[in-house]
């Protein structure tokens, strides 16, 4: 029976060597050139393909005619390192991995890249936003990635790249690449993002009054409407910058005799919030004007130049697509669907997922929410910092100004049933995870688990390479090494993180016990408690627990800790959670932890989502 021993370098050279392999028996047809080119912070509804009255857009909107541009196209969350990981890996945040400020990709979500290298793309990536940079596993599969925004010499300077540098660097990279390699080329600028500080001329665009500079996160402190009207129009500048930006990479594109064999993806991660809903700037809900995002697609030779799909869609349907594209039929495994098959008349209509989990704002607060639009409705719970539902007819009340949760308690039950399917889907069944301490460097964590019945899966979450586990399906026993290791944040540079590594364990028969034989830290038996459940009762090896243990259960780990908890600014001295191991158990949609009623699962079927 074979190991399920990690071993990330070797699997991907197997990988790479089993796709040349198959392209080895003839000469491929010719592939496209593929551009993602992500303007950071843009919202959709500032975009005059999208209706907005200003003209912040031509170069975009001219793009448009060439494209197929998908007029209700969500992000996955509200942030920059979840979002932007569902475009290129095509999973949903609690899917590849990096849910939270102090989560890196897993090593298991493939990026884009990783897909494209082995069948001979040259891959090149030109990155702004420090949540998108090595640090965080984003790197993965380029011949060339840069940082721009690392050598900044003032913490916070990425924020004033311009998107003139990154087309700059882009072209100087793609000129020195070998001739004879299609390309695929992630540029993310982020000119849109706060503070809004214009260059001139662009500081007088919409305003005569550019200082001080836009901050859309602190309009809540000081919400008069002037300001606000002012903040606009300062990022309502800056989006216009970045489309001539955007329009110069174009031209440049058409001047090299790109343009006609070009895939192009133009996308944001997310939107802005200038009070809308009582809050400013992003990451802390996902309101439409949050996680409506921009998204057209250019084919080659234009091809469905000027088609709209009005549908909703989601980033993660990016990867999907663009597999589908180059006849390397995307994997099961990932969360979206082919675009292209949108052009239709009968289009299904199928969930879009949102979440959030982030520590954001001036008082570090910790912000969880989760949602799904489906059609004309869109419903999501806000789980922390205050618990609310809503519904909105996202048709008729595009703005999300009249909460319809009261009023259509089945259209609630319908799609709530539907979410908490997809999150036990994702993950669900038993969470085991260790949290080192920031004070002590790579420090060693051993655990030994057995169990009466088997082991029929244990999925990595958030390991590293130096990490790795050992166990035989249907086997007893799994035992894990992992170094944890405490990082700086690579945002709040004064911040550390503290390191967690964590499994999803599943067994059988799902009530078997489970029980922890050995458990070391730093080579010292018991230094790390066991924590188990939501309460976290603190307990020491020996311990066991059972597959479905009642008091293990929670509905949402994105609560385990509180945001004074994840506070990511604290020294190297200050521990914020408690070290240990913590164990909980997720609803498991496979054991009937989510009950479905006769009815609704009837009308399910009728609707054709089971």
């Amino acid at each position: 029976m074979l190991s399920k021993t990690t071993n990330y370098a070797l699997c991907s050279l197997l990988l790479a060597a089993a796709l040349l392999a198959g392209c080895s028996g003839e000469d491929p047809p010719p592939r496209p050139n593929i551009v993602i080119y992500l303007v950071d912070t843009l919202r959709q509804d500032h975009l005059g393909l999208y209706g907005y009255e200003r003209e912040t857009s031509p170069s975009i909107d001219a793009l448009a005619e060439d494209s197929i541009v998908f007029k209700q196209a969500y992000a996955t969350s509200a942030w920059t390192k979840a979002s932007t990981g569902s475009l290129l890996t095509g999973l949903h945040p609690r899917q590849h991995g990096a849910t939270s400020r102090s989560s890196p990709l897993s090593p298991q979500a493939k990026l884009l890249s990783e897909y494209l290298s082995p069948i001979g793309y040259f891959c090149a990536g030109i990155v702004t936003n420090p949540f998108v940079v090595e640090h965080w596993g984003f790197n993965r599969g380029y011949e060339v990635f840069e940082d721009l925004g690392e050598q900044a010499p003032q913490a916070g300077g990425w924020m004033q790249i311009q998107a003139e540098q990154v087309n700059q660097r882009a072209f100087e990279v793609l000129d020195a690449r070998p001739e004879d390699q299609p390309f695929f080329l992630y540029l993310h600028s982020i000119d849109p993002h706060g503070p809004n500080i214009p260059i001139k001329p662009y500081d007088t665009l919409f305003t005569d009054n550019p200082r001080p500079p836009g901050i859309a996160s602190m309009l809540a402190m000081r919400p008069q409407v002037r300001r606000v009207k002012n903040t606009i129009a300062l990022y309502d500048s800056e989006i216009r910058y970045s489309d001539d930006q955007f329009g110069n990479f174009v031209q440049e594109l058409k001047r090299r005799g790109l343009y006609e064999d070009t895939v192009i993806w133009f996308v944001s991660d997310h939107g802005e919030e200038f009070l809308d809903h009582g809050r400013g700037g992003h990451g802390t809900q996902i309101f439409n004007e949050v996680v409506e995002v921009p998204l057209i697609l250019k084919l080659p030779g234009q091809d469905h130049g000027g088609h709209e799909v009005d549908t909703p869609v989601s980033l993660v349907d990016v990867m999907v697509t663009q597999l589908n594209l180059l006849e390397h039929h995307a994997p099961e495994t990932l969360a979206g669907r082919d675009l292209l098959d949108l052009l239709g008349s009968d289009i299904p209509a199928v969930p879009v997922f949102l979440d959030l989990n982030l520590v954001a704002g001036s008082n570090r607060t910790l912000h969880v929410s989760k949602g799904i639009v489906l059609g004309d409705y869109k419903y999501f719970e806000e789980l922390s910092p205050e618990p609310r539902k809503y519904l909105f007819n996202i048709r008729e009340d595009p703005g999300e100004t009249n909460n319809l949760y009261s009023e259509l308690p089945l259209k609630v039950s319908e799609l709530d049933l539907l979410l908490r399917m997809q999150r036990s889907r994702e993950r669900s069944g038993l969470i085991l995870q260790a949290i080192s301490s920031k004070a002590t460097e790579n420090t060693q964590w051993n655990l030994t688990l057995r169990t009466d019945g088997k082991f029929v899966d244990v999925t990595p979450l958030n390991l590293e390479a130096t990490d790795s586990y050992n166990y035989e399906t249907g086997g007893t026993r799994l035992t894990i090494e992992c170094l944890l290791m405490p990082m700086l944040d690579n945002v709040v540079k004064k911040g550390l993180l503290q390191d967690n590594d964590a499994f999803q364990i599943r067994v059988d028969p799902p009530n078997a016990r489970i029980y922890v034989e050995s458990n070391e830290y730093g080579g010292i038996a018991g230094a790390m408690p066991v924590f188990l459940g939501p309460k976290r009762t603190e307990t020491a090896v020996p311990v066991d627990f059972s597959g479905t243990q009642e008091d293990l259960g929670m509905d949402d780990i994105s609560t385990l800790f509180t945001e004074a908890e994840r506070d990511p600014g604290s020294s190297m001295q200050g521990v914020v959670i408690p070290p240990g191991v913590y164990v909980i158990r997720l609803p498991d949609v496979g054991s009937g932890d989510i009950e479905i009623p006769a009815d609704m699962v009837e009308r399910l079927k009728a609707l054709g989502y089971l």
